[in-house]
């Protein structure tokens, strides 16, 4: 989902200066994902698939991931050389995670949805979703 050589920069514009470290890895740990996902489950019988026996281990993985002193974020390339920067801030009274539009030319990021309780959005459209299933790749490399 993510490309070493796509540069993450150690400040984002726009994003209140806090202490971000590139951390591409979590994409690959399935506990991640149960935890990112987690704010979308909304009936017992979507959490019971979606964490199944691993409920336990993914709240503990969650429990690491947010009590950190640093900011773990990833950046998703997309066209255009624009860049999705997915920061999750690990701050005790502001937890939440920043979904922020930025392209190397600008001078700020654009924030486009945060997750912290409330919902923020506009997000992504479906087509601009599908856009971003890595960008330079044929067509049926984008699919897995």
């Amino acid at each position: 989902m993510t490309d070493s050589a796509v540069p993450h920069p150690a400040r984002l514009p726009g994003c209140g200066g806090g202490p971000l470290t590139h951390r591409p890895g979590l994409l690959e740990e399935p506990l991640f994902w149960l935890g990112h996902l987690s704010s979308c489950v909304h009936s017992d019988e979507t959490g019971e698939l979606l964490w199944g026996a691993d409920h336990d281990a993914a709240g503990d993985f969650q429990d690491g991931l947010w009590t950190r002193a640093d900011w773990p974020s990833f950046t998703v390339p997309l066209a255009d050389e624009h860049r999705l920067h997915v920061v999750y801030r690990t701050l005790a009274d502001d937890m939440g995670i920043d979904y922020l539009l930025h392209h190397p030319d600008r001078d700020q990021a654009e924030l486009l949805a945060r997750d912290d309780g409330h919902f923020m959005g506009p997000g992504l459209s479906r087509p601009e979703h599908r856009r971003s299933a890595r960008p330079s790749a044929a067509p049926a490399a984008r699919v897995r």
